[in-house]
């Protein structure tokens, strides 16, 4: 009898639930507030089933935002920003990550900025944050994106750090734990974007316009997870 109530009751739980699908944009630290709330079961405190759903850069992601694929997503600056001048009614909700926590990787036979020109910079995708940083990055260091050196869209970071250690671009923007693992397999540093001075909206919340009209308390509840989130990281170690 115990056990049958036991189950009746997560069940009912479990159907007070509200299922929500939610994007995040880049396998990073910078999206770790969605994974600890997801894990440690910070969604479910806050009465969300949340389904994190990996897309591509930001630009994908925020794509995925515009058609309704998902209605929040863990996005930076740069895709939203771009999005929302090209006419959607998207926008940041939380501000996430404030840094730009970027370093301009090359490979093991490039040493110095010079070295790059004639070559290629990997980003995710045009208009994300990694293409914005890269640009920004190459700028400080003297070099011009698309004549000194070619700019190509190579996917997520993973993809990127694979590029460029089998020479297939000379240069990408990486940032932990990717641009830990680069460093560990003999790439170099052109550029610690973080030390550049550049003040920059990396990964927050984003949703539309029109989803917070429409539910309002889904979008309070999803941002209160999220201050959560990274409560819990800073305190549990």
């Amino acid at each position: 009898m115990l056990i049958f109530v036991l189950l009746c009751w997560n069940s009912f739980a479990e159907a007070q639930l509200t299922k929500l699908r939610v994007g995040y944009s880049a396998i990073s630290e910078v999206d770790m507030p969605a994974w600890v709330a997801k894990e440690t079961k910070l969604f479910e405190k806050n009465g969300l089933d949340v389904q994190l759903v990996y897309f591509t850069g930001g630009t994908t992601a925020v794509l995925a935002l515009v058609s309704g694929e998902v209605p929040i997503c863990q996005v930076a600056g740069p895709a939203v920003v771009n999005s929302a001048l090209a006419g959607s009614d998207i926008v940041m909700i939380a501000g996430g990550a404030t840094a730009a926590d970027y370093s301009l990787i090359s490979g093991r036979e490039i040493t110095r900025p010079e070295q790059l020109k004639g070559g290629s910079v990997a980003v995710s995708n045009f208009g994300a944050a990694s293409d914005f940083i890269a640009r920004y990055a190459l700028e400080k260091i003297g070099l011009t994106p698309g004549k000194d050196v070619s700019m190509v869209q190579a996917g997520g970071i993973s993809d990127r750090l694979a590029a460029v250690l089998v020479g297939r671009v000379q240069a990408t923007v990486l940032n932990p734990p990717a641009s830990f693992i680069g460093q560990k397999k003999g790439l170099n540093v052109l550029a610690d974007v973080a030390k550049l001075g550049l003040a920059f909206q990396n990964t927050g919340v984003a949703t539309s316009r029109r989803f917070s009209r429409e539910q309002p308390e889904i979008v309070r509840r999803y941002v209160r997870a999220q201050v959560e989130a990274v409560h819990r990281i800073y305190t549990d170690k």
